[in-house]
């Protein structure tokens, strides 16, 4: 942590800093929310789909066990369908 008066200020440093801040863009709050806003829209959808794929991936296990159960019990005459 720094402590004041223990340290000899260097310019150099403070001078970098000011041209770090200096050249990041500044933005409208407008656009940003506009930005902000799109970024969240996009990140939703690929939730969405995610879980869209996986119900999908459930659902066609699912409907694969009973096909083979079915068939099974046809095979193997047990149980009337």
């Amino acid at each position: 942590m720094f402590q004041a008066g223990k340290v000899q200020a260097d310019t150099t440093v403070g001078r970098h800093l000011m041209e770090l801040m200096s050249s990041v863009p500044k933005l409208d709050p407008e656009a940003f929310e506009e930005m902000l806003n799109s970024n969240m829209k996009v990140s939703h959808a690929y939730l969405c789909k995610s879980h869209h794929s996986k119900s999908t991936n459930n659902v066609n296990r699912a409907e694969t066990l009973m096909v083979f159960a079915v068939a099974k019990m046809r095979k193997t005459g047990a149980g009337a369908i």
